[in-house]
């Protein structure tokens, strides 16, 4: 496991398993994204 915050050279070798890792963390994202504006949407929705 590396410094997550530094981003990995295209020449040195990706594991695999850390392209999982940034795709599910992506997913993650957008997920919580959703989530945040489904939740701003509702709010609107009882404040009017």
């Amino acid at each position: 496991m590396g410094n997550k915050d530094t981003v990995p050279c295209p020449s040195q070798n990706t594991l695999p398993s850390d392209i999982h890792d940034a795709m599910l963390r992506k997913k993650i994202l957008r997920k919580q994204h959703i989530y945040v504006s489904t939740k701003r949407r509702i709010t609107i929705l009882v404040c009017f």
